[in-house]
């Protein structure tokens, strides 16, 4: 950490209207200013951030030769105004040569992105764990690859009994803390600074909103997904003696409205048996808000409400008759990603109802008006 501070320096013509959108790049302690295009993506519900950037390459530089060597993993933080946006470890690295030119595309991730690819080391099997809450769990499996662990909220009732948790040796460890995170209600991903990060749904006011036509808007697109939408969910709880046991049924009021006749069975988690009517209708909130899904492009990187960057959790209302979005919506951010190149400054934004994680359920929507 130390070769990445919270702020560094940025030059005093850069700064408008008090902010600055300079990007500083630093590789394993090394200032790199030679870059060319830059992509970074913040995830609401992904493990790892990414970040992406070319430069043009010289293979009698000693000095460039180094910091990208193939297969070092080298320490990269991105800087945007003198900030700290993340902090990674360069993964793939790729040439492109012709007879005029020579450039590499350079990716990488928070240093979380490892337990999306890795297995516990075969040291520690067997991994059998019980009485331990979610937070000792995400603890003692982050420190085989010495990553820091944390959490927004209280970490819930430790997993005991039934819900002994077993890692199978040939798992990906993402794998298993995202499924144990999901029982206790939280999402995991991760901080600006490599910590494996698990949060609730947060809750807040969108205080900018973005019409379509109207600066900063760009462009949009609107998916609407029917194939994750029922008209009724039921959830079960298992009877160990007889197989299926209590069940009960929530219902899609829209869906149901429009006569739609498309029904799901699912067994309710062991978080979920003992209140299978909250279950189910929070199942039916969640299936209504991932399947709507909206790309929106913007230009610039800031909000124009406190001049943040944008980023996964946001809020904002969004209004775009050509999406069928007939009145401001309240949208969250689940995935923000900050493009430079030498043309533009754009942010591109992966809007999602708030409910897809709440599982709220709303009686009308905003392409019924």
């Amino acid at each position: 950490m130390s070769d990445f501070p919270l702020k560094i320096n940025v030059s005093p013509d850069s700064v408008v209207d008090g902010f600055s959108d300079e990007v500083s790049i630093v590789v394993d302690g090394t200032p790199f200013s030679l870059w060319d295009d830059l992509e970074i993506v913040r995830n609401f519900d992904c493990i790892a951030d990414t970040f992406t950037m070319s430069c043009p390459f010289d293979p009698d530089i000693k000095k460039t030769k180094e910091i990208f060597r193939p297969f070092k993993y080298k320490p990269c933080g991105i800087y945007i105004g003198g900030c700290r946006i993340i902090i990674g470890t360069i993964v793939n690295v790729e040439t492109e040569t012709t007879a005029d030119s020579k450039k590499l595309k350079i990716d990488g991730y928070t240093k979380t992105g490892v337990l999306n690819e890795c297995s516990c080391p075969p040291a520690k099997w067997p991994i059998s764990m019980k009485g331990l809450d979610l937070q000792e769990i995400a603890i003692r499996v982050a420190s085989y690859y010495d990553l820091e662990v944390e959490f927004d909220d209280a970490p819930g009732a430790k997993f005991s009994g039934a819900e002994v948790v077993d890692i199978d040796a040939e798992r990906e460890v993402y794998a298993v803390l995202t499924e144990l995170a999901q029982l206790r209600g939280f999402v995991v991903s991760s901080t600006v600074d490599g910590k494996l990060y698990f949060r609730k749904t947060p809750q807040g006011i969108a205080t900018v909103t973005i019409k379509e036509g109207e600066m900063p808007y760009l462009s949009s697109k609107a998916v609407y997904n029917g194939q994750v939408r029922y008209s009724q969910v039921t959830m079960v709880k298992s009877n160990p003696r007889r197989g299926r046991g209590k069940s009960i049924t929530a219902y899609d009021p829209e869906l149901t409205r429009n006569n739609v006749n498309r029904c799901a069975v699912m067994k309710a988690e062991d978080s979920e048996a003992g209140n299978l009517k909250n279950a189910s209708v929070t199942n039916i909130g969640r299936l209504i808000g991932m399947a709507v899904t909206v790309s929106l492009s913007l230009n610039g990187w800031r909000r124009y409400d406190n001049g943040d960057l944008w980023q996964d959790g946001d809020f904002l209302n969004f209004y775009s008759p050509g999406d069928m979005i007939y009145e401001e919506t309240k949208f969250m951010v689940r995935e923000a990603k900050l493009s430079k190149s030498a043309n533009a400054v754009t942010t591109d934004l992966g809007l999602i109802l708030p409910e897809a994680f709440s599982g709220e359920v709303r009686q009308r929507y905003p392409w019924e008006s």
